[in-house]
């Protein structure tokens, strides 16, 4: 994967963050900046606007509530957007994970993944603080380790500066060194991507690593 990096992002089980890391580009280089917030009465969306990223290039990150889980643990994972200096009406994500340390879990227990692996996407993904208005498509294969979904603002609405696209959730099913990475590749076209006039202006994503003990 080319062009990635870390980002963590705190966040409780009752959608509440406490510890933000974000990214602010540099001039030709990237330099990492921390911010630390107390968890009071800050929901996603708030703290987000908190930290100005508008100086990042348009990217995608994935996020969790620590750095470490223990085996069967439900681990919680938020991908967030910045559209840079742009604006965008619709994106895709693409996400790899090994399925011998993680399993993506519905929100109803009973739902049941087709063989074709195209789903609902409401059946997986938390979408109550998305920047998105419209999920069309979901697909997903648990044997392999792959995701792909796309997210749309509504007709003659668009997306701007910086946002949470949706979260899912994946059980821990082994312990060791974990990750989730999302799939990019400039140039690509069957990568995660943002979509501005017509072209994917994706510049960096941000992968997500934990330990399952």
């Amino acid at each position: 994967m080319s062009d990635s990096g870390k980002f963590i992002y705190t966040k409780t089980a009752t959608n509440w963050f406490f510890i933000v890391l974000v990214f602010l580009a540099g001039i030709g280089s990237a330099t990492l900046v921390y911010f630390t917030f107390l968890a009071f009465d800050f929901d996603v969306k708030a703290l987000i606007n908190e930290v100005s990223l508008k100086s990042r290039p348009a990217s995608f990150a994935l996020v969790a509530s620590q750095q470490e889980f223990k085996l069967n643990d439900l681990i919680e994972v938020n991908i967030l957007l910045n559209t840079g200096k742009r604006t965008t009406t619709g994106i895709d994500v693409a996400l790899k994970y090994d399925p011998e340390f993680l399993e993506l879990q519905p929100k109803n227990p009973k739902i049941k993944i087709p063989k074709n692996g195209i789903i609902n996407p409401h059946d997986f993904i938390n979408t109550e603080f998305s920047s998105f208005d419209i999920f069309p498509y979901f697909k997903l294969n648990n044997l392999t380790g792959s995701i792909f979904f796309s997210a749309l603002a509504k007709p003659l609405r668009e997306v701007w500066d910086q946002g949470v696209v949706g979260a899912l959730t994946f059980k821990a099913l082994k312990q060791g060194d974990a990750s989730i990475n999302l799939v990019f590749e400039k140039g690509a076209g069957n990568d995660s991507n943002i979509a501005y006039r017509g072209k994917d202006v994706l510049a960096k994503v941000y992968d997500l690593n934990f330990k399952i003990q």
